[in-house]
């Protein structure tokens, strides 16, 4: 037998183990869900803004700002889905809005968005990699005033001043702070899992701090404590913001 011959056989063998791989992964097609059409029936309802916690316009912004990051590489998503259509960053940008700012979860993203649970999953992270590793967008770069620029600290407190309307509520302020409790599933891996079991809410999450200025953006956000522990106590332990003040 021949060196091609060989060869041929090696191909048709590698094609055949190919094609065998790709049809036991295939356990169901996903019609993706039509952005376009999505964005204009909450438009029409009013209802975008509920949706994403921001304006179209906003959102239009930030998905040019990620918009390599949250981009997926067409023929290896078809290869990797047994012929499913990739998920687009329109879609990939909008599972994660709602991820963060409805606490909508994994699997109800995968069934509003069609895909699968573990896709639903990689996109979010995607989603979440690309706003924390982005270093281009100004907005997304959440950072304290430089405390020792004192014209900075003048400017930044008279905004809010301003915002403040004819009660003048916002005298003397640089920022201001608020606890949020992101959801989450049970954890496994940790020692004590009642710690992450909020009381209040009635599930499982983590306490995050964070600080905006007038204009709602981000100054400061951390993952301060596991979902029992109470703001107060979640406060003190944001050292690098105690450090700040």
């Amino acid at each position: 037998m021949s060196d091609a011959e060989d060869l041929e056989d090696l191909e048709a063998i590698r094609i055949l183990f190919s094609q065998n791989k790709r049809s036991r992964s295939i356990k169901f097609k996903h019609d993706r869900k039509d952005w376009d059409s999505h964005v204009r029936m909450l438009l029409a309802t009013n209802e975008f803004d509920n949706r994403f916690r921001m304006s179209k316009y906003h959102v239009d912004i930030l998905l040019e700002a990620i918009r390599e990051g949250i981009t997926v590489d067409y023929l290896c998503s078809m290869n990797s889905t047994g012929g499913n259509d990739p998920i687009f960053p329109e879609i990939v940008m909008a599972m994660g809005l709602r991820f963060l700012g409805l606490g909508s979860t994994v699997l109800d993203l995968a069934d509003l968005y069609r895909t699968s649970v573990d896709s639903a999953r990689r996109v979010i992270n995607m989603f979440l990699d690309a706003i924390d590793f982005n270093t281009e967008c100004l907005e997304l770069q959440v950072r304290l005033p430089d405390p020792t620029d004192l014209d900075a600290l003048h400017t930044l407190a008279q905004r809010w001043v301003d915002v403040s309307g004819i009660f003048g509520l916002f005298n003397n302020t640089l920022g201001a702070i608020d606890g949020r409790l992101p959801r989450t599933e049970m954890p496994g891996d940790v020692p004590n899992q009642t710690d992450y079991f909020s009381g209040h809410y009635q599930c499982y999450g983590l306490n995050a701090q964070a600080v905006c200025d007038p204009d709602l953006i981000f100054l400061y956000v951390a993952v301060a404590a596991p979902g029992k522990v109470n703001d107060i106590r979640a406060f003190h332990q944001c050292a690098r913001l105690l450090e700040w003040f």
